[in-house]
């Protein structure tokens, strides 16, 4: 069993993981596919990707290649941004890798 930790702050506007915090002040999609991930992580199977933007960006797919451009893009820059080892990709979609510890603090209204 792995024993790391990572923590989301309240609406995902920063997450810290191996003793960094990283904002993610003025970038709504990162946060919410953050919160999205760790509300999922409970349930340690991927969430697919349409799925994934459905509840990211809170709207119904439009073009179904660029809303999934969209969350591969939002996702490859979480994982530039330290998350790379956190965050597995499988055929099936995204998850936080189970092995971790996921605190997310409160949502704030």
């Amino acid at each position: 069993m792995n024993d790391e930790t990572l923590e989301i702050g309240p609406n995902g506007a920063w997450f810290e993981w191996r003793n960094e915090r990283v904002s993610l002040t003025r970038r709504g999609p990162m946060k919410r596919i953050l919160c999205v991930l760790a509300e999922n992580h409970q349930d340690t199977k991927p969430i697919d990707v349409y799925s994934l933007f459905e509840r990211a960006w809170d709207s119904e797919t439009q073009d179904p290649e660029k809303d999934a451009q969209r969350v591969y893009n939002n996702v490859s820059k979480l994982r530039g941004m330290g998350l790379d080892d956190a965050i597995l990709k499988s055929s099936d979609g995204y998850m936080f890798d189970p092995e971790i510890r996921v605190i997310q603090h409160e949502h704030l209204a």
